[in-house]
């Protein structure tokens, strides 16, 4: 009779040289990718064995006394494996700040809620939905305190938001696995998912295995309590996958580190029963596990570099300090739409054939994007067949149809690629934008109208498929190009002191000071302005920020300035990936440091 037998991480690897690996393979870890974390958890492997392989030892071997224990040698077919869920409660005390200023509190309170739903990396929004609806129903559902609304009115009546984050917030993993330890990083995991940009940290590195660590220094910067974990205990069947992959990942490629166990392959005789066996994850990946420790502290560089340029140009505290370093991410989608035998249909009529072909062209030219419909109508014709040309493509049959004064022209054999980008805050930004590009442009080619997309990224996929498929043509390809990422700094000038010397006058100096200053916040201005003292005052009036205080120096013509401002600086533009944003963000801050030199 036939039994399944399960054997656990504490089982020593030697005792498994016990049991017959018949035609297994085994995968390492890391090549299993399940959707929460790559786990070094037990991986499970299914071998056979003959029942009397387990039986032939002396039964008072304490080894093999070991192995009984752990073999259920019942009537059941199956054993129940035990699978750890982790659950980290994280307690904030955060702010976020609506992005820019607005005309009212309504403006205000939907752009910081914007921002909070950006950085929380949540779903898309549902068709007809806001930002503060859908952050609000997401904390209702997960069980999360409501954000505080505090507004802030500015002098040039204008209004910004400010929403505070407090109490506790709890994030569970819903993958499971078999040890309490990584249940515990795969919820720390989902922290970092949902809370890496409130916390201002840069991404995760994918190689990274220390979640608990990361996100214990993530609060930790910002003098935050440490987190509480927790695990849920369930049991599953054993044998039998009844979850996700990392539970017990069934592996090929590698072969398994055991000469004891591998050598009895050619020596065993056919099986007969069916064992399942748990292998060490050490046996699979015997890797260093400083690794991860090193992959974490170069993810960090970037504080250092800063740190370092700081040091050169002798700014530190009191009077200089870091506030917080943020990335932005922006996702990229690009949507290819592919045309074959397509048939552009006017259905007007004309009073000749001439006339019908004419209006067609431009029709067409206009709904592909060929030229503006100013353009004149007599060359629309040339110049769409000199833009398929330089594509070599075939150019569009004409046919034309109807009899005087009901002309009607048709191109037909169409064979053209489209390729629209879209780029957002989240993938489902990104894609819904690309989409609505998409329906907006090929509407006009295929009903002669633009059509109203919808709200969610899915409907307006809905949208478009069903416009190509009525028309013969193939669905769109929709592809996810990864993200762009902007670094930005916060610093803090108090009582700053800049000093000028050997002006023409006491009021060119002080001008001169103004103008190092306004370059310093990053404020763009014409260095031959009379008037950048006033421009330097009315930018700090605008920013509720202390005026300057300027004073005579002993040197002849000479002044110097004492100034306080908390200002943001950003990398340049939009960058592939974070070192290289980084990279900008320093050059960016060695150029407004130049402003403090005389």
């Amino acid at each position: 009779m036939k039994q399944t037998v399960k054997r656990f991480l504490e089982e020593p690897a030697q005792d498994l040289q016990t049991v017959c690996i018949s035609q297994a393979s085994v995968k390492r870890p890391s090549d299993v990718q399940p959707d929460s974390i790559s786990t070094p958890c037990q991986s499970h492997v299914s071998v056979s064995a003959p029942a009397s392989v387990l039986d032939t030892e002396d039964s008072s071997s304490p080894d093999l006394q070991r192995q009984k224990a752990r073999i259920d040698s019942s009537d059941n077919k199956s054993a129940t494996c035990i699978t750890y869920f982790g659950k980290v409660t994280v307690s904030l005390d955060r702010e976020i700040v609506s992005d820019g200023c607005c005309s009212n509190e309504k403006e205000a309170s939907e752009s910081s809620y914007k921002v909070l739903w950006q950085h929380l990396s949540i779903n898309a929004l549902n068709e007809g939905q806001t930002y503060k609806s859908a952050i609000l129903d997401y904390f209702n559902k997960h069980g999360f305190q409501n954000p505080a609304e505090e507004f802030v009115q500015n002098d040039n009546n204008t209004t910004i938001c400010k929403l505070r984050l407090s109490g506790p917030f709890i994030f569970r993993d819903t993958v499971g696995c078999t040890r309490k330890k990584q249940a515990e990083q795969l919820a720390a995991k989902v922290a970092l998912k949902h809370l890496s940009k409130i916390l201002n940290r840069g991404p995760i590195s994918e190689t990274e295995k220390n979640f608990i660590g990361v996100l214990k220094e993530s609060l930790e910067t910002h003098a935050l309590s440490a987190p509480v974990y927790d695990t849920d205990r369930k049991e599953v069947p054993g044998g039998t996958s009844q979850g996700p992959s990392n539970l017990c990942p069934t592996t090929s490629e590698a072969p398994v580190k055991q000469p004891s166990v591998l050598s009895t392959l050619s020596h065993l005789p056919s099986c007969q029963s069916h064992v399942s066996v748990c292998v060490p994850a050490s046996v699979l990946d015997p890797q260093d596990s400083s690794s991860s420790d090193l992959q974490r502290k170069k993810a960090r560089i970037d504080s250092s570099e800063i740190d370092m340029l700081l040091s050169v140009w002798n700014l530190g505290p009191p009077h200089v300090k870091v506030e917080n370093i943020e990335y932005d991410e922006n996702f990229k989608c690009t949507v290819e739409i592919n045309l074959e035998n397509f048939t552009f249909t006017n259905k007007q009529g004309y009073d000749n054939k001439k006339e019908a072909i004419r209006k067609t062209y431009m029709l067409f030219g206009c709904a592909m994007g060929i030229f503006e419909p100013s353009i004149d109508e007599k060359t629309s014709s040339a110049q769409v067949k000199q833009h398929f040309s330089q594509k070599s493509l075939a150019l569009p049959q004409e046919d034309v149809e109807g009899s005087a004064k009901a002309f009607c022209c048709s191109l037909k054999n169409i064979t053209y690629r489209f390729t629209y980008e879209g780029q957002g805050p989240s993938e489902g930004e990104a894609k819904l934008l690309a989409l609505k590009k998409a329906l907006g442009s090929l509407s006009l080619l295929f009903v002669s109208t633009s059509l109203t997309p919808a709200n969610s990224p899915e409907k307006v996929q809905d949208q478009l498929s069903c416009m190509l498929k009525v028309a013969d043509q193939k669905a769109p390809v929709i592809s996810l190009d990864g993200s762009l990422v902007k670094t930005s700094i916060q610093l803090n000038f108090t009582d700053h002191t800049v000093k000028c010397t050997c002006k023409s006058s006491k009021k060119a100096a002080r001008n001169h000071l103004s103008l190092r200053i306004l370059g310093l916040l990053g404020v763009k201005t014409d260095s031959d302005s009379p008037s950048l003292r006033n421009r330097l005052s009315e930018w700090l009036i605008q920013q509720k920020l202390p005026q300057p205080v300027f004073e005579d120096t002993e040197e002849a013509l000479g002044a110097k300035a004492t100034f306080s401002a908390q200002f943001t600086c950003c990398s340049s533009g939009w960058e592939d990936n974070w070192e290289t944003s980084k990279k900008k963000l320093v050059e960016e801050l060695k150029q407004r440091f130049q402003f403090l030199n005389d």
